[in-house]
């Protein structure tokens, strides 16, 4: 999975990414599809806010398969810790192994640097809990949106 600095001209896919993991749901709600346009371009907007002034020092990338841009990620790294903000692929290119890569890579780079990596997840989205438990991640806290998660670099000897 190849990776690149998000830019301007990024903000239509990073909408499309954002709006094609919210989609599904929105449309059981019973809304018409320019409502739902217009609801998941609101909310993504304050999403985008509201990681602006939380993260204000976030690194934002664009996930590619080859040239292809196919999602998202949004992390920060802090002195104590490591934040997966948010990672999001678009519907097709889900459970093909590219969220796995992109969270081990992470992973790798939070052990060098004697990091935790720290992480929320949405309760319902539970194909992605599963992914981080699988990598090693534990549950920190829990809400009745949210399940904080976090995983720490081995850092015990052998012996």
């Amino acid at each position: 999975m190849n990776q690149r600095s998000a830019t301007a001209e990024d903000e239509t896919f990073l909408y499309e990414v954002y709006a094609g993991t919210r989609r599904h749901e929105v449309m059981k709600w019973g809304f018409g599809a320019h409502e739902i346009e217009l609801f998941l371009q609101m909310q993504y907007q304050a999403r985008q806010a509201s990681y602006s002034a939380a993260y204000p020092d976030a690194v934002c990338r664009v996930l590619c398969a080859g040239d292809e841009p196919v999602g998202s990620l949004r992390v920060y790294y802090g002195s104590e810790s490591i934040v997966l903000i948010d990672i999001a692929l678009q519907p097709e290119a889900q459970g093909q192994g590219a969220g796995s890569a992109v969270l081990l890579e992470l992973q790798q780079k939070a052990a060098q640097l004697g990091l935790p990596v720290m992480l929320h997840v949405y309760n319902t989205n539970v194909r992605a809990r599963r992914l981080y438990e699988r990598l090693g991640f534990k549950e920190m806290s829990a809400d009745e949106i949210y399940t904080g998660m976090r995983w720490e670099p081995y850092t015990g000897s052998m012996i």
